[in-house]
């Protein structure tokens, strides 16, 4: 889940977008780079060159959680809703065949500017104790929700769960 932490700002990131082209040339099926290049794309304005992409990948790979959250992410943020919601149907239904990260949803729930399922799905995640927590709620992807005092609440839950961890 650390795929999502690109700071978008800085010219590491920059160097990370073109380092990811070079890596798929070598390795085709390398799911993290596809997410990162797509995610680091849409966001240095090449968001069509992202959509292409990140749709590709979820053609190829239509179970995979993670391309699909990041597909799904994208399409809200490009306005797509649609095809977004399509996107969050298809998380759901791969829910009852097997465990899928409520924080997928939530990346998706992001791009839709869906707070309240956001919100809703951090919960689950809580709830559920998603060992990915930790490592997830934070990094640009998440600017649209940091001003929202729900997600002071979800740091402070996701430090005490990596507490816990921690401790046991």
């Amino acid at each position: 889940y650390e795929i999502y932490q690109c700071d978008w700002s800085s010219d590491v990131c920059s160097s990370d977008l073109a380092s990811s082209r070079e890596h798929l040339m070598r390795y085709p099926d390398a799911i993290g780079e596809h997410i990162a290049l797509g995610i680091s794309s849409f966001e240095f304005g090449k968001r069509e060159e992202s959509l292409r992409g990140l749709g590709a990948v979820a053609a190829k790979m239509p179970d995979h959680p993670l391309i699909l959250s990041a597909y799904g992410w994208a399409l809200g943020r490009a306005g797509q809703t649609d095809k977004a919601r399509e996107v969050l149907s298809r998380l759901r239904a791969l829910v009852a065949t097997r465990h899928v990260s409520p924080l997928t949803v939530v990346v998706v729930a992001i791009g839709l500017d869906d707070r309240e399922l956001a919100f809703a799905e951090f919960e689950r995640a809580f709830e559920i104790r998603d060992p990915h927590m930790p490592d997830f709620v934070t990094g640009p992807l998440f600017a649209p929700i940091q001003a929202d005092p729900r997600y002071r609440a979800v740091l402070q839950r996701s430090e005490e769960h990596t507490s816990e961890l921690q401790s046991h």
